[in-house]
This record gives structure tokens, C-alpha cells and sequence, in this order.
């Protein structure tokens, strides 16, 4: 926790900069002396100083993050009030605030330098509700051994990179692509360094290229039949193009996007990567939009076979 909170000096973007405690835990005196006693023996200075643990952020601290640094919400108090260096304006011990509160400013702010909440909770429902409700979604973490808690976790969370039992920093390119949810998402939602990114549309100009016709793959055989069925004001060939369209969605759902992977299998670690549907996708049309155009956005977000079926 210490590492994911205050590395880099809380600055990279998957930091940890709130720490969300079972009650029992977090009503423990001992446990507090233990993290207390930890933040506080993290060594601070320059980083060019080996032994230095936290090092300077990249300038002074301003608006949101000063404010984090230097004033207390209603409630809150410091169990390690973070102090500015002498001698650099850049150069902060690390601080942690106990008592957050839901819907307060450090609850609700993300704070990218070395200050910690910390809030309390009874049940793993009422934790991710209080991580949810941040509207923020790159990365989470949880320390369980629980398995009926690790499901619930998640498939309730709504993060990008979801880490279970270890820092929520340090993700490897394609062994665990980096992307979020929510106000922590990007671009057109492709995460970095995974196998798909290449095929973002912005780094490439896709191409249609003959595939196996459709009306001779079973999965796809009563659909074909189907669509050249009705009658269509569309162009010739508009509807065996969709037709080869939907042979290639179906194909990548079930290759892709429907299955979860795990490419390095380490011994004693699993990276699986995983595609989570949004429960609602609003499809724009346009007036002057093809038969093509209509039938296949609805299609590629849906499989392929229950959306035009």
C-alpha cells in the first residue's frame, strides 16, 4: 500500500490515494501506530539521493493537490500531517488523513501527490459504492483471500485495471493493458499496450477484404436468409457486405472480446484480461447514413447474432 500510495510521490496515475478500511481494521489503535509509523519512516529528499523513497513532485503544488496537502474537510484530522521541505518548494513528506468522509472533497478529488484518505466501512458492498461514487475508474485494488469477496469486487467495480493482493502500480505492457472507466477513461476506450490497440481507428484506416461468405458458416446461415428475405432499398452487394461484416463481428466476439485471456500464464501471478459490455450504447444516425452503416454500428456493439436477429 505504502508503495502504491507514495511512489513517484503519489504522481503516477494509477497512485492510490484512498485507502478504504474494513471497521474492524480500521478502529484497530494498533493498526493506525502500524501505518502511521510506516508513512512516517518512508525516507524524503532528493532523487538523485539513493536511500530517498519519496522525491519531489515535477512542480509547487497548486489548487487541488495544495489544498489535499494543507487543509482538513469537516471531521477529518491528520494521523501524519505532511510538511513541505525548507529548502525545495517541490518537496513534500507524505501525509495521510483519517476519517473522509462520503461525498467530501478528498473523497471525491483525485489528489496526484503524496497525501492519503483513508475512509471507513462495514461491508465490501459499501466500499464499492464509496469507490464508485468518485466517478473516477483507472485502477483498484483489494487485499483479500476471500473468494466470494474477490467476485463481488469484481464484478461491482467499475475500474480499468483491477489489482487483487498487490500494488496498483507498475502495469506491463500487454501483460496488463493500462485503461480506464468513467472520468479516467480515454479517447475512444482502447487501452494501451494491449493486443487490440493497433486496431484503434485513430493509428490505422481499416479495409474490407473478401471473407468466407456467410450463408455458408452455420452460426450465421438463418441470419443470411433472413436479411435477403426482406426487401432492402439498398445498393447491390450492400447486403452481402453487411452479411461478410457480421461474420467478422461474430468471429472476434467469440475469439476476442467474449472470452477472457491470460497470454503469460506466470506461476503465482494471473493477468487476465477481460472485455466488460456497457450496460447502454446509444447509436447516432444520420439521414444520409448506408443500410451498411445502420446495421453494422448496431451490430459491432452488440453479438452479432442477438442484435440483428
Amino acid at each position: 500500500m505504502l508503495h502504491s500510495a507514495f511512489s513517484h510521490s503519489g504522481q503516477k496515475c494509477s497512485a492510490t490515494s484512498l485507502l478504504l478500511l474494513e471497521a474492524e481494521v480500521y478502529d484497530d489503535p494498533h493498526f493506525k501506530r502500524l501505518l502511521v509509523d510506516a508513512v512516517q519512516s518512508l525516507p524524503v529528499g532528493a532523487a538523485w539521493d539513493l536511500p530517498s523513497r519519496v522525491g519531489p513532485l515535477i512542480r509547487p503544488p497548486s489548487g487541488d493537490l495544495l489544498r489535499g496537502l494543507t487543509t482538513l474537510e469537516p471531521g477529518e484530522s491528520w494521523a501524519v500531517e505532511p510538511r513541505p521541505s525548507a529548502d525545495n518548494a517541490s518537496l513534500w513528506s507524505p501525509g495521510v488523513k483519517w476519517d473522509v468522509a462520503p461525498g467530501s472533497f478528498t473523497h471525491l478529488t483525485e489528489l496526484f501527490g503524496p497525501v492519503l484518505g483513508v475512509m471507513r466501512f462495514t461491508s465490501l458492498r459499501e466500499a464499492i459504492a464509496l469507490v464508485n461514487a468518485t466517478g473516477y475508474g483507472l485502477t483498484s485494488g483489494l487485499e483479500s483471500l476471500d473468494e466470494r469477496e474477490q467476485e463481488e469486487w469484481r464484478e461491482n467495480i467499475r475500474a480499468g485495471n483491477l489489482y487483487l493482493n498487490r500494488p496498483t502500480t507498475g502495469a506491463v505492457v500487454l501483460r496488463q493493458p493500462f485503461g480506464g472507466m468513467g472520468k479516467s477513461c480515454f479517447g475512444p476506450g482502447m487501452k494501451a499496450g494491449g493486443p487490440i490497440t493497433s486496431r484503434n481507428s485513430s493509428l490505422h484506416r481499416p479495409r474490407q477484404r473478401a471473407g468466407r461468405r456467410a450463408d455458408r458458416q452455420p452460426r450465421l446461415r438463418d441470419l443470411h436468409a433472413r436479411l435477403t428475405a426482406v426487401e432492402i432499398d439498398a445498393p447491390p452487394g450492400e447486403v452481402a457486405r453487411l452479411l461478410t461484416a457480421l461474420a467478422s463481428y461474430d468471429r472476434c466476439a467469440r475469439e476476442e472480446f467474449h472470452r477472457e485471456h491470460d497470454h503469460f500464464r506466470l506461476l503465482g501471478q494471473d493477468n487476465v484480461r477481460r472485455y466488460v459490455p456497457f450496460r447502454e450504447v446509444r447509436v447516432r444516425v444520420h439521414p444520409a447514413d448506408s443500410v451498411f452503416e445502420l446495421f453494422a454500428r448496431v451490430c459491432a456493439a452488440r453479438p452479432p447474432l442477438a442484435a440483428c436477429s
